[in-house]
């Protein structure tokens, strides 16, 4: 059987790409053998491959643009979760300074001690102090002293340890006390307690603790380097190195950005390696930001344009267009949200070697210092009758003193350090949730005893997890038994919240449920339990979008 070269026309192709059975082929390469024509058309299609027809080209290019703007709004959620989340954070934790404003002394207090030291103790409203300490030309011996609240120690309740808790010891060599507060562009030393001469009125002139101006050198800087990019950008906007240009101008643009977000119009910092850290953290989210802006605003016309045919279904793009963002932004959150609270957990330490006691024989005032492992504290102080006398009024009591003591991963971070605070104690104990009390120091003149009270205030969320296993078995059943009717709907996503809080309790506590910080832990598993949920609620919208 032979062929014609209008049946080759039909078989050549197949033929070509090694798709037709091995009768045919023995078939085509006979006619191949006496028809040059077919053969040359043979060696034309090896060569080149057919091109696509043109119906399949613009279906092409629209699943690009779609996969492209995809991303580009995934990035863009997460970048502005991250930098609306580094915002707060810088905001949270920016030094509110307090300074000599006619109330300097129901901030800042001092008292002699028997040693000869001096004890500062600071009101309630006060949560940091940095102290520097200077010698003047004459000989004199200076404590400069700048104190602070932030917002965040304010929600979290925190304040300054000294007398009966509270407080800062200072040298007996020490001749003047100033409270230093920022004041214009300057800083200003106010006299709050001297023990040598009369008290100077009015701010005491001192080229001392100063604030950083480098990060408002940086922003000008920025804006520079903005201008110049931003002329070679219009210059040579239709040539390749105009994407260059127009790439690199949105990097000072985003350092300028994140300076207003995390410093304001006010440059000034005591801190420059936070406020710079984050202003670099907080930059590169903006410029994801705006990368994916650009990416995301609409061509001219010419560039990209998309047959009518080809433009997908109005639901499908409305759901890709708001669920992929919504997605990221969930997620980002929740990520965001479970760092931050293993960042800022309690490990507690029960190492006594950690603690220093010094007392004072005078008195039943003792200091109590901590190694820099230690970041933060608690104490609680009992009252144990010990003689009981006809007046009430003349009971002898002893005083035990339980310490708590932690680190944080955020806080070996920072580097935070905790203190020299000042107790009435009989008895200092060290407690830990697992080892329970150790004695650390007693009085020579009490007895030994065993107990500090301070499990008394740890709080046990075991119910809580508990509650959350036995309503999702209960919410799983429920939709088991009704899930072909609309009620099983219901149910089961309220097991998909059930699940998203056992999954947050999980990850806040990190398998330990006794706390003694229940509403940093129920609060981090709140938000972190919504977040999840609306990950997953978003994740299923997608998922049947694209069924």
């Amino acid at each position: 059987m032979k062929l014609n070269c209008e049946v080759m026309g039909d078989l050549l192709p197949l033929y070509a790409e090694g798709l037709t059975t091995p009768a045919t082929n023995a078939l085509v390469e006979e006619h191949l053998a006496d028809c040059p024509d077919c053969r040359a058309a043979l060696e034309d299609m090896k060569q080149a491959p057919p091109p696509l027809p043109e119906d399949t080209l613009p279906l092409r290019q629209v699943r690009s643009t779609l996969k492209i703007r995809r991303r580009a709004s995934v990035l863009l959620a997460a970048a502005l979760v991250l930098v609306i989340a580094l915002t707060v954070l810088a905001h949270l934790t920016k030094p509110v300074y307090l300074g000599y404003q006619g109330n300097a002394d129901t901030l800042v207090q001092v008292e002699e001690l028997a040693d000869g030291r001096y004890c500062v103790t600071f009101d309630d409203s006060v949560t940091g102090y940095r102290l520097e300490t200077v010698e003047t030309e004459a000989g004199k011996n200076l404590a400069l002293v700048m104190i602070w609240y932030t917002p965040l120690d304010r929600l979290l309740g925190k304040s300054l340890q000294g007398i009966d808790g509270r407080g800062l010891l200072l040298d007996a060599d020490t001749d003047y006390f100033y409270l230093v507060t920022p004041l214009g562009g300057d800083a200003a030393y106010y006299p709050v307690e001297t023990w040598e001469g009369a008290i100077p009125e009015g701010p005491v002139s001192f080229a001392g603790l100063m604030p950083r101006l480098a990060l408002n050198y940086y922003a000008l800087i920025a804006a520079a380097a903005a201008a110049v990019l931003g002329v070679f950008w219009l210059l040579l906007r239709k040539k390749r190195a105009g994407k260059v240009f127009r790439t690199l101008f949105w990097l000072p643009v985003a350092y300028m950005l994140a300076h207003l977000c995390i410093m304001g119009t006010d440059g000034r910092t005591y801190q420059m390696q936070w406020d710079f850290a984050l202003i670099l953290l907080t930059a590169g989210a903006i410029y994801a930001a705006l990368l994916a802006v650009w990416t995301l605003l609409p061509k001219r016309r010419g560039q990209s344009e998309t047959p009518q045919s080809a433009t997908p279904k109005k639901h499908f793009g409305k759901a890709h267009r708001w669920g992929a963002p919504l997605l990221a932004a969930a997620l980002t959150l929740s990520a965001l949200l479970a760092g931050f609270s293993w960042l800022t957990r309690p490990i507690y330490l029960s190492d006594t070697d950690l603690v220093t006691v010094t007392a004072n024989e005078d008195s039943n005032l003792v200091a109590v210092s901590f190694a820099s492992q230690v970041t933060g504290y608690r104490e609680i102080t009992t009252f144990e009758l010990v003689e009981e006398a006809e007046d009430p009024e003349r009971d002898i009591y002893e005083e035990n003193v339980g310490l708590l003591l932690w680190y944080t991963p955020l806080g070996r971070l920072l580097r935070q350090q905790t203190g020299e605070p000042l107790f009435y104690a009989d008895r200092i104990f060290l407690y830990h949730p697992t080892y329970g009390d150790q004695l650390i120091w007693k009085k020579d003149t009490v007895r030994l005893r065993s107990g500090s009270y301070m499990a008394t205030e740890a709080t046990d969320l075991t119910p809580g997890l508990l509650t959350g296993l036995a309503a999702a078995v209960v919410l799983l059943g429920l939709w088991a038994a009704l899930q072909k009717y609309r009620a099983g709907k219901v149910f089961f996503w309220l097991f998909e919240l059930t699940a998203c809080f056992l999954l947050s309790f999980l990850c806040v506590t990190g398998g330990r449920f006794t706390t003694f910080t229940p509403a940093r832990d129920i609060t981090f598993v709140v938000l972190l339990t919504v977040s999840l949920f609306a990950a997953l609620v978003v994740a299923g919208t997608l998922r049947r979008t694209q069924k």
